[in-house]
Parts: structure tokens; C-alpha cells; sequence
């Protein structure tokens, strides 16, 4: 909606005011006071007021980060621009620069380690605040990265690195001022089918101490899922295995905050509830291809007399729905064209820790 909230360890909500518009917002602090920046918008929070940034120097921007006791904001025509020295609601007209190492459009402006970051939609500038001249902060001459940001609000990062969205389709760690991708090639040509990419809403998470970078698509229904230094799978809410129910996470009060996009919700995310809010979550897992030439006998028929699943087994509950909890496999005989109807396993009633899933004669 349209209503900024504070929200308490026990979960109260209190409306703080009202901010117009639909478009996400980016937060930042300076002392005690939050900026909100939305739809070019700018907007201070001090504890009591919320109030309209107003002053002239500012060009609509569309980001805001913290550094060293200074705002920065996004610019137009390729500017970015500084406030004063701890204030939060005051520029200095001389403290815009322009970022120009190339011709490109900033998209947004990102605090790292010490270094300001400039997206551009072609090339990121990393500057480093030395302190002289208007505005203090000098450019990192060997630091250019020559991709672009896709995606405003893609941009994410752990402790340890910086995860975004490029304008080439595919999603890059970005550490030091190295930067590679870490979708492939199949993804890539899945994320070029999609209808939109520039709305795509990315964060970093640890759950039981794994980092994650979440990449969710709202236009076309999609999130994705990088658990750092490892693989990516997709995270989906519902029998219909759209998006996944969260819009937004912060970790606050010890917990893993998630917002639910469809009705604003804030949950707790918890790796021992077995559904979002009641609503069902799909579990799917799909092996890689299987063939003569991974048992060393290219071209040998295969024949699959028996599948076993390793699964933790015996943990369903004492009564009602999941009493009995089932797998469901299917296969396919023909390179992936088409496959078996689902054949049902039952994966042992509670207490049954040695039950064997398996199936036999697919094929």
C-alpha cells in the first residue's frame, strides 16, 4: 500500500504516514533519520515526522546509499550527487558529479565496503571517498566492470560478496572489482524469454547457515534460488508453482522477516513449517540425464529394473493429512519428450526411520 509502518519484536504494526505511488522502495540511514527513496520521490523519516525532501538541487532519483556520514543519490543524464556532511535533508549544488568512464545512464547508486558503486546501465564506476573536491569521492581508475545493471533492485549482497542482475541477461557475483556470472546458459535463455526482466526484486538471506541470493521476476511469476558457491533451483508458492509468496526480507529481532507480495503479510521464515501461510509449497527435484555413457558403455540400452529415493523417511504426523506421506515419480524413456504418469510411493508413517522407497520394472 501506500502507508509507512514500524513494526515491534511481538509483530505491532504503526502507521508512520502516508508515502503516494506504487513503486518499491530503497531505504537509507544517516544518524537517526531514514530516507525513503520511491518513484523519484524523496522522503525523511526522524522518529516523529515523515516529511518530502525538497530541496532543489536534488533530480528525481530513483536510489539512495550511505557513506561516511553522506547520502548519495542517482542523477539524471549520467549524475550522481552527495548530500552535506551529516544531514538528511540538504545538497550542495556543487557536490554532483558526473560518472564518466562511459556514455551510459546511472541506474543506481550502491554502497560497498567502503566504495561507492555506480550502476550504469552499460558499466559499473566504483569511487572511493578521498575527502577533496566537490564532491569528495574519487573514481577507482582500474576498477571499471563493463556490464551493465538490468534490474534497479536486483542488486544484493552477503558479507562476503555482491550479487546482481545484468543488462545481458544473466546474473553476476560481483567481488573486489571482479565480477562473473553465476547463471548459465540454459538460464540465461529462459530469462531472455521472459516478457520483462527490468522489475526483477533481488536480496541475500542466511537460513541455517547458508547464504542465499533470491531472484523473483514479478511480471512472469518466477523466483529463483543461488545458494552461494553452490547451485540455483526455484522457489514457487501454491499447486500452480508461481513466485514465490515473499516480496521483500530483512533479518531483524534474530529472525528472517519475509513480506508477502498478495496481501502484505510479514512472516517468519522457518525451515520446520511445511508451508507458506497453509498454502501448499512444490517439491520437485529433477536428475540429470541418464545414459550408457556414464557407465562408461556409450551407446549401451540402459535398463532401469530398480530407482531407489534416499529420503529421510518416518517423519510424517500421527493423524490427518500427512499421516501418510507420499512421492510421486515420473520418468521418461524418450530423452525428455514425454513422460510416465506419476507413479505414488509412500515414504513411511511416523517412527518408520529404515522404510525403503523404491519402485521397480520403469523401463
Amino acid at each position: 500500500g501506500q502507508t509507512l509502518y514500524t513494526v515491534d519484536n511481538a509483530g505491532t504494526h504503526t502507521s508512520r504516514g502516508t508515502i503516494p505511488g506504487t513503486d518499491r522502495c530503497i531505504f537509507a540511514a544517516i544518524l537517526d533519520t531514514i530516507i525513503i527513496v520511491t518513484g523519484g520521490l524523496v522522503y525523511t523519516w526522524d522518529g516523529t515526522t515523515l516529511a518530502t525532501m525538497t530541496d532543489t538541487d536534488l533530480e528525481e532519483p530513483n536510489s539512495v546509499c550511505h557513506l561516511n556520514n553522506q547520502l548519495i543519490f542517482d542523477g539524471d543524464a549520467g549524475r550522481f550527487m552527495t548530500g552535506d556532511v551529516g544531514s538528511a535533508s540538504s545538497i550542495n549544488s556543487l557536490n554532483i558529479a558526473t560518472a564518466e568512464s562511459e556514455a551510459d545512464d546511472v541506474v543506481r547508486v550502491y554502497t560497498l565496503r567502503q566504495n561507492l558503486l555506480i550502476f550504469g546501465d552499460k558499466t559499473i564506476q566504483p569511487y572511493w571517498n578521498s575527502g577533496d573536491g566537490n564532491p569528495p569521492f574519487d573514481p577507482v581508475i582500474t576498477g571499471n566492470v563493463f556490464v551493465g545493471l538490468g534490474a534497479l533492485h536486483s542488486v544484493a549482497n552477503d558479507d562476503n560478496v555482491l550479487y546482481f542482475y545484468g543488462d545481458d541477461d544473466q546474473v553476476y557475483v560481483l567481488q573486489g572489482y571482479n565480477v562473473a556470472p553465476i547463471s548459465t546458459e540454459p538460464m540465461a535463455r529462459e530469462f531472455a524469454t521472459y516478457e520483462t526482466t527490468e522489475d526483477a526484486i533481488g536480496w541475500c538471506m542466511t537460513v541455517g547457515g547458508y547464504s542465499f541470493y533470491i531472484l523473483t521476476f514479478p511480471t512472469v511469476g518466477k523466483t529463483w534460488a543461488y545458494q552461494q558457491g553452490g547451485e540455483w533451483f526455484e522457489l514457487s508458492t501454491g499447486a500452480d508453482a508461481g513466485r514465490w509468496r515473499a516480496n521483500s526480507h530483512a533479518y531483524c529481532f534474530r529472525k528472517n522477516l519475509i513480506a508477502d507480495y498478495a496481501n502484505g503479510n510479514i512472516y517468519t521464515l522457518d525451515d520446520n513449517t511445511y508451508t507458506d501461510n497453509s498454502v501448499a509449497i512444490i517439491r520437485q527435484r529433477d536428475s540429470a540425464p541418464l545414459h550408457g555413457g556414464l557407465l562408461k558403455a556409450a551407446g549401451k540400452r540402459l535398463e532401469m529394473n530398480r530407482f531407489e529415493l534416499l529420503v529421510e523417511t518416518g517423519v510424517g504426523l500421527v493423524s490427518g493429512q500427512g499421516s501418510e506421506p507420499v512421492v510421486m515419480l515420473s520418468f521418461s524413456d524418450d530423452g525428455g519428450r514425454t513422460f510416465s504418469t506419476e507413479m505414488w510411493g509412500t515414504i513411511g508413517q511416523v517412527g518408520e526411520y529404515i522404510y525403503k522407497v523404491e519402485w521397480f520394472a520403469l523401463g
